[in-house]
């Protein structure tokens, strides 16, 4: 009797793991909680606007030394350049978040700085991914979707 039930709980343990994926690239199974998962000091990986990797343009122009800061406490900093030519126009925003209801999504709210709305400001990003050095995200503004990938 005592075998049988140690199967069942072996059987439940991978069904669990296997069934429970929150979201589409993972993980499957974590011990640190979704919170501690997102809090910590993201750089872009990967940039993929409209299907087409645009990861070399916007690191060089668009969002150069791009930084976003997510503390467990519910802010958030992100800091970056945009390059004109030789010249750097530093952006800085500070402010909220919070996970939806059902905890898919991550809602950027700002509170303070001269960003606009990409990348951040009053923005909801779709998790795709939240692992501890891993945090893809999805988000649309009018037509466009950008899919970040940031570590």
């Amino acid at each position: 009797m005592k075998r049988i039930s140690t199967y069942f709980f072996i059987l439940a343990l991978v069904l669990s793991v296997t069934f429970c994926k929150k979201y589409p690239e993972g993980p499957s199974f974590s011990l640190r909680s979704k919170s501690e998962r997102l809090s910590n000091l993201w750089k872009i990986q990967q940039l993929i606007y409209n299907g087409a990797d645009s990861t070399a343009f916007a690191k060089k122009y668009l969002f150069n030394n791009y930084r976003l800061d997510i503390n467990k406490n519910g802010n958030y900093n992100i800091d970056y350049n945009l390059v004109i030519g030789s010249v750097l126009i530093p952006f800085s925003e500070s402010g909220n978040w919070v996970f939806s209801s059902d905890k898919k999504a991550v809602i950027f709210t700002k509170e303070s700085g001269n960003t606009t709305a990409a990348m951040g400001s009053n923005a909801t990003w779709e998790i795709l991914r939240l692992k501890e050095k891993e945090f893809w995200a999805k988000y649309t503004q009018n037509d466009d979707v950008t899919e970040v990938h940031l570590n």
